[in-house]
């Protein structure tokens, strides 16, 4: 569990009017920023995938058929702030972490 749920060391993500760009050192997904879900795939799992702005936050839900992950990203100042809550049938409560990122040179 830990290896497909831990934080990268890395994100980039780009937003334009209409589709956000969420990518780490292996692997990017476009969605579009309406709330359409996305079927994707990865390893050995498939999930649906959707996102939409909330004001200045970026909301992002990966749902499975037993498992559900909604990231927020926040920015401020040069601080991108990444919080997660994952619930799953497997477990007993939800898992909630917080990691925040640098803004890297361009």
């Amino acid at each position: 569990l830990e290896d497909r749920t831990a934080p990268g060391e890395e994100i980039a993500i780009t937003v334009d009017a209409t589709t956000v760009t969420i990518g780490s050192k292996d692997v990017s997904v476009d969605l579009a920023l309406d709330g359409t879900p996305r079927e994707v795939s990865g390893g050995e799992r498939e999930a649906r995938m959707s996102a939409m702005m909330d004001d200045d936050v970026l909301v992002v839900v990966a749902e499975t058929g037993d498992a559900k992950r909604t990231s927020t990203y926040r920015v401020e100042g040069s601080t991108l702030t990444l919080s997660v809550v994952m619930n799953a049938d497997r477990l007993s409560k939800a898992i909630e972490y917080v990691s925040s990122y640098m803004r890297g040179d361009d």
